[in-house]
């Protein structure tokens, strides 16, 4: 009797046990069951938190692209976009789950920087379910506040003074921005009973005088807008020495290189026909009560001693190309050649030059009574340093429509976000 006691007790353990198993293994479906949608929610809220961070970090990555690229009204459309591409591939390089998207970038003709990009990020959770990405995009743009034109830049970057307006006479931009960018406390200067007035007085540095209207401002530093521009090759010398004088009588001159320059002499009459003139190692010289005109002409200077000296009384009537390669530019001077050298204009006369002044390395004096650039619609200069004094009135203007050139423009830093 007792053994079969003990049989029966381990036969009934033996049955306990297999019960036990069963109701394991049907507790851990359950468990399995019950945990996945819970396993699923904490995924999805891990991806999904990474994937919102991750476009958080994308549009302030756009912002600062716009934002950069709008700031740099000063440039081309091309280095504007490469500005704000180098910032965004800055601030958003990608990581090991989300990919470096490549932004879309554009500019509009109001000057609006806009960029775009999208991405995706691998998900870690929610590929149990076959959700392997998570798409993520955002946009941007931005817009320079007000910014203004500028048809008289001094380039020197350090130099006191660097626009000098004195004596009694005027300095007249109406319709556009007067700027230095020389980080000098007197960049711009005024002194005497001068009046300087212009859409805006711009640079980094500061300011001397109460002559000017409106107050000079802070700005960014704007870079010589030309200077990658490729200008003409001298060639052999199709005149030497090229001089003209009053007894000569009235004179016609052809496109060419003159070496030694040209020297138009006291009450000569000179014509320029239509083309460019390569003054190499001299000067282009206009006597007193000269009469110089023409159309559609550069005047392009290069080598040593090179100038141009502009005489008080002269009468001159020279207007740019309108097409081709060197459209808008009536003055140009070779940066390389005589740096420093001070080209003079001498109002006093009858002035009118349609078309951009280019004097990157060295600087331009405006003296003298009378009027010049009066009637002159599309003249910026573009110069190392300017000066203007005297009793006369000097006119900047410039009207983009009469002539097709891209201005520099004025930058303060302040941008609008669209």
């Amino acid at each position: 009797m007792f053994e079969k006691f003990k049989f029966s007790q381990i036969r009934i353990q033996s049955g306990l046990s297999k019960f036990s198993r069963a109701q394991s293994g049907n507790m851990g479906m359950m468990f399995a069951l019950a945990v996945t949608p819970i396993l699923l929610t904490v995924g999805m809220t891990t991806d999904y938190g990474l994937a919102a961070k991750s476009h958080t970090h994308l549009q302030s990555a756009l912002d600062a692209a716009a934002l950069a690229g709008a700031q740099g009204t000063h440039l081309t459309t091309d280095q504007r976009i490469e500005i704000a591409a180098s910032i965004f591939k800055a601030n958003f390089p990608g990581t090991g789950r989300v990919a470096q998207p490549t932004p879309s970038i554009s500019v509009d003709v109001n000057g609006r920087v806009s960029v775009a990009a999208s991405t995706s990020l691998e998900t870690a959770f929610l590929r149990v379910i076959h959700f392997n990405t998570i798409e993520i995009g955002a946009s941007s743009s931005a817009t320079a506040v007000n910014p203004q034109p500028i048809c008289l830049l001094a380039l020197n970057k350090t130099m006191e003074k660097a626009i000098e307006v004195g004596g009694t006479g005027s300095l007249q931009a109406i319709n556009c921005a007067v700027q230095a960018n020389s980080t000098s406390d007197s960049a711009v200067y005024a002194q005497g009973s001068s009046t300087a007035e212009a859409a805006a007085f711009c640079s980094p540095g500061g300011y001397v005088g109460n002559n000017f209207s409106p107050t000079p401002k802070r700005c960014y530093q704007v870079e010589d807008p030309y200077k990658s521009k490729e200008w003409p090759i001298a060639g052999a010398c199709d005149h030497n020495n090229k001089r003209i004088r009053r007894q000569n009588g009235a004179v016609t001159l052809n496109p060419g290189t003159y070496c030694g320059g040209i020297d138009i002499g006291s009450h000569a009459d000179v014509t320029l026909n239509e083309g460019v003139y390569v003054m190499k190692n001299g000067d282009f010289d206009i006597g007193s009560h000269a009469k110089v005109k023409g159309s559609a002409v550069t005047i392009y200077l290069t080598g040593n001693n090179i100038s141009i000296d502009i005489d008080g009384g002269a009468t001159v009537d020279l207007s740019a190309p309108t097409n081709g390669d060197y459209t808008g530019f009536l003055f140009v001077q070779d940066p390389e050649s005589n740096p420093g050298e001070l080209n003079t204009i001498n109002g006093g006369g009858s002035i009118q030059m349609v078309g951009t002044l280019y004097f990157p390395t060295q600087g331009i004096h405006i003296n003298g009574n009378g009027s010049l650039g009066i009637n002159s619609p599309m003249m910026p200069i573009i110069a190392d340093h300017f000066i203007v004094n005297g009793n006369g009135v000097f006119e900047v203007d410039i009207d983009e429509a009469n002539m097709d050139i891209e201005l520099p423009m004025t930058n303060d830093g302040a941008v609008t976000m669209n």
